[in-house]
């Protein structure tokens, strides 16, 4: 397939750069054929690696600064000028589907102004002094500079990305530098080291050496497992560290809780911290360290500490009958916050459930009159998500609904009463009688 993109006055400008998403591409060569322009020529082409390209707007990143990009050396460019004086720059990006969403991108710095003098590397504001300290959490093998930060320490004519950084130290230090440019080394528990670093060129010109410190810079410990408020933990400084400034506190899920804020100048602190809003589980402790000259450091170390889950507050605030039904209300609550659930019970056996509104609990009207007469007791659990149980006891008497009703009989007025039948009822039965007698009689 070919195409072609016009892009009006390229020649009128000093210098631009044609930027280019090679993400999912292979197999394809895009050629760019530039006017006759006196003195256009590359200044600077680099592959970048790694950019999320997802469609999740979070992921994007800004374009990186010139000069840092690494690259792995997948992609090629070729730059001639044909007969008619036309540069023609030709991309032949390669970056497999299978990448996805790991994208490249790929910037090349046109320019017409005079090639300048190559300068050695020089060591940026940004770069650590001399006699700088660098601190680790932990002993062993240690990422103790990020390319993220060390891109930021030279300048130079060329891309930062192609200067040898060299670094040398003890022999047990096994200083090394990653794919990725971060620099290594095999970190002492307790010892401080030195390290010299300095950056050299493709022409072999140095930005001058400095000297730094490595180490741990103090230890992290606590006297009990089980979280308390406050929790103590203690800080001990290493030999040799200066005075930093020290920030702690408890972490779950990645949230920060209360921290506490103090100074590290002296052999060993201890420092209680806040355990407010911490929920029943493992915790860690969340510990930031900086100082004169001292690399910012950030750590969550793991102490094994967990919070132990307390059960939740039941309460009964009202019960009575309602004829044969009995029905009992009241309040709950859990000291962390947790969710609380119900069930209920009769002298052992389940009977419906309790329903819940807001922090009130309340049974189901329950007809005493399908239990036998006598004692019973109804029991009211409630459970949090640690599954810590409070239980709210009932004792129920239902032999008042089983009581015999003896029914008084109708007292004869003496007044009105002359025997056994009312004189009246005495004649209509007489006279029924002979009435019988007749009509028996004509049927004989």
């Amino acid at each position: 397939m070919n195409a072609t993109l016009m892009i009006p006055d390229v020649e009128s400008g000093q210098q631009y750069t044609l930027a280019f998403n090679a993400s999912n591409v292979t197999q394809a060569v895009y050629e760019f054929t530039f006017p006759p322009t006196t003195d256009l020529r590359i200044d600077m082409w680099e592959e970048c690696e790694g950019r999320d390209v997802s469609f999740e707007p979070a992921t994007h990143a800004d374009a990186p600064i010139r000069g840092t990009c690494l690259g792995d050396g997948s992609s090629s460019y070729t730059i001639i000028e044909n007969d008619d004086g036309n540069l023609i720059y030709t991309l032949s990006p390669v970056r497999p589907p299978s990448m996805w969403p790991s994208g490249e991108d790929i910037f090349a710095d046109f320019t017409i102004t005079p090639i300048p003098i190559d300068e050695p590397p020089i060591w940026t504001d940004k770069s650590p002094a001399d006699g700088s300290w660098f601190p680790s959490p932990n002993g062993g093998e240690t990422r103790w500079a990020s390319w993220d930060s060390i891109s930021e320490w030279f300048t130079d004519d060329g891309p930062v990305s192609q200067l040898d950084v060299v670094c040398i130290g003890e022999s047990t230090l096994n200083l090394r530098q990653s794919m990725d440019n971060s620099l290594w080394a095999e970190i002492p528990t307790t010892d401080l080291v030195e390290v010299t670093c300095e950056a050299v060129d493709s022409a072999g010109q140095n930005s001058g050496n400095r000297t730094w410190h490595l180490g741990v810079p103090f230890t992290i410990s606590t006297n009990s497992q089980v979280m308390s408020n406050p929790h103590e933990i203690i800080v001990t400084k290493n030999v040799g560290w200066p005075a930093l400034q020290i920030e702690v506190g408890l972490t779950q899920n990645g949230e920060i809780g209360v921290s506490e804020a103090t100074t590290l100048d002296s052999e060993s602190i201890t420092i209680a911290v806040a355990s407010t809003n911490m929920i029943p589980g493992g915790a860690q402790v969340w510990v930031s360290a900086s100082g004169e000259n001292v690399f910012s450091m950030g750590y969550v170390y793991e102490l094994g500490i967990f919070k132990e889950s307390l059960p939740p507050l039941i309460s009964v605030s009202e019960s009575g009958w309602d004829g044969s039904f009995y029905q009992a209300q009241g309040q709950f609550s859990d000291p962390d916050g947790e969710a609380v659930s119900f069930s209920l019970a009769i002298d052992g056996t389940t009977a419906g459930s309790i329903s819940i509104s807001g922090n009130s609990w309340s049974t189901p009207r329950i007809n005493f009159e399908l239990w036998e007469s006598g004692e019973h007791s109804l029991l009211i659990t409630g459970c949090d998500d640690s599954q810590k149980c409070s239980e709210a006891v009932i004792d129920i008497n239902n032999s008042h609904l089983f009581e015999e009703k003896i029914i008084e009989p109708i007292e004869n007025n003496p007044d009105t009463s002359t025997g056994i039948l009312p004189a009246a009822s005495l004649s209509l039965t007489l006279l029924s009688f002979t009435i019988g007698l007749i009509y028996s009689t004509r049927r004989d």
